[in-house]
């Protein structure tokens, strides 16, 4: 029954670590998305800059110029929003993490709290075997009483014999 216990938690607590892995993993993701994010937003600065120089030397792409500006615009909007979403699930992941952990600790309790119980349960069981070490005493105690009794009626019937 101990056995299953044990089995119990420690399966518990495989299943604690995977979840730990897998938020793990999830964090470096959203790190991988951060690191994305700001790589857009860089490539979106330089292409401002060229845009910036475009302009000022050639007029004559003006047109061109404000079309993939306001493209560079839009590329840097959606590079803001990965980050704020990034920043939120790393949050997210951190919030997990820490609710994991607790959840491992809350583990580890009651994995000593089951070999408390064991060792309890060894003390009970030693102490069963002295009683009975003791039953057995009296038991051959009572059978060396109930030969001499025996003994004693033989001999009270051969005197009443005679």
């Amino acid at each position: 029954n101990n056995g299953s216990h044990y089995g119990l938690v420690l399966h518990r607590l495989f299943h604690v670590a995977l979840f730990l892995l897998l938020h793990i993993l999830v964090l470096y993701l959203s790190h991988l998305v951060l690191y994305l994010s700001h790589l857009v937003l860089y490539l979106s600065h330089l292409v401002l800059y060229l845009l910036v120089l475009v302009v000022c030397h050639l007029g004559l792409v003006l047109d061109v110029a404000q079309v993939v500006l306001d493209v560079a615009n839009v590329v840097l909007d959606v590079a803001k929003v990965v980050l704020d979403v990034a920043k939120v699930v790393l949050d997210v992941v951190k919030v997990v993490l820490d609710v994991a952990k607790v959840v491992l600790d809350v583990g580890k309790v009651v994995l000593d709290v089951a070999k408390l119980v064991l060792d309890v349960a060894k003390v009970v069981l030693d102490v069963v075997k002295v009683v009975l070490d003791v039953a057995k005493v009296v038991l051959d105690v009572a059978k060396v009483v109930l030969y001499v009794g025996k003994a004693v009626l033989d001999m009270a019937k051969v005197v009443l014999d005679v």
